[in-house]
């Protein structure tokens, strides 16, 4: 149950980063507060699944994990896009989260699996800041921010705040069919990514 709540709540955090994205006209600044999302995250151990996907070669999670955590963020992800919808502040990013769907959806299949590896890859590197400082807090925090800041300025898919995005899309504008292939699509390439990376880092800490 503890790893379920854990779970939940990295969706929520995702899901508030992606609204400071939002709230943001400025992408440099709106990629700066998505870390908000990210930073609440690694800092209180929350199980997201791209971070969990890449620690599994290194057993800090297990396989069984990763579909806990893929169950509780969906769980915050749907939640908070749900209580987000019933606010002041639906009117204000709906436009924008409409566009960057229509744009998602659109997309050609292959486009959108490259995409999401390279997402994960930024993120998987992010959760590792803290085994390349591990005696420097303030450089640790700094290696993270650059990284989630890169995968947001280029649009990389990530499938946690597409829960986000797909589910207040859906509330407010229904369900398209589209959608579902979409998001499937960023978890494969989502999942190979941060795999093959956890896998590689592996390997190089052997040698």
């Amino acid at each position: 149950m503890k790893k379920l709540i854990s779970s939940v709540m990295a969706g929520i955090y995702i899901g508030l980063g992606a609204t400071t994205y939002l709230m943001t006209d400025n992408k440099v600044a709106g990629s700066f507060f998505f870390c908000v999302g990210i930073f609440l995250v690694i800092n209180f151990y929350s199980m997201l699944y791209t971070k969990v996907v890449p620690c599994i070669p290194f057993k800090n999670y297990s396989v069984p994990d990763i579909g806990i955590a893929f169950i509780g963020n969906l769980i915050g992800g749907v939640l908070y896009a749900f209580l987000i919808s019933q606010t002041r502040l639906s009117d204000k990013i709906s436009d924008k989260i409409t566009t960057l769907i229509e744009v998602k959806i659109n997309d050609s299949y292959i486009s959108i699996f490259i995409m999401s590896i390279f997402c994960a890859v930024l993120v998987a590197y992010a959760t590792f800041s803290d085994r390349v400082y591990p005696d420097n807090k303030l450089l640790s925090v700094i290696f993270t921010f650059l990284f989630i800041m890169a995968f947001v300025m280029c649009g990389f898919d990530h499938v946690v705040a597409n829960m986000f995005y797909y589910s207040f899309y859906a509330i407010n504008n229904g369900f398209k069919a589209n959608i579902l292939p979409s998001f499937l699509i960023v978890l494969a390439g989502n999942t190979f990514g941060g795999l093959a990376i956890g896998y590689l880092e592996k390997y190089r800490c052997k040698n």
